[in-house]
Formats: structure tokens, sequence, C-alpha cells
């Protein structure tokens, strides 16, 4: 059986249609085929996530002082 193209393509937007958007940004990013748009986007993301970590864990710091 020789490969369909437009199969593929079709089976492939209907696996990509029912994933929440981040996981197949992160795919993509993991294979090198991602828009440089989102490498940006990932930085970005990547920073907010380490901020919200350093907040957390400097407040969860604060209240074990408290005791």
């Amino acid at each position: 059986m020789v490969p369909n193209i437009r199969q593929a393509i079709m089976c492939s937007c209907e696996v990509c249609s029912e994933l929440d958007a981040q996981i197949v940004m992160i795919c993509w990013r993991m294979v090198c085929i991602s828009p440089t748009k989102w490498n940006v986007d990932f930085a970005l993301v990547d920073e907010r996530e380490k901020n919200k970590m350093r907040e957390e864990s400097d407040e969860l710091g604060a209240l074990i002082l408290k005791l």
C-alpha cells in the first residue's frame, strides 16, 4: 500500500485537533520544526514559570520562618 499524503495530513489534523495546543507546540519544539515565534513564546513561558516557582518558594520560606 502506497502512503497517501492527503490521508496522512487529514489524520494529523484530526489528532492535533484533539490535543491541547501547548502539547503540540512542545512536541514540535522537541523535533525542531516549530516556527521561530514559538521558540520566543516558549522562552517567555519558561521564564514566567521560573518566576512563579521562585515566588512560591519565597512565600513558602517566609511561612516556614514564621513557625
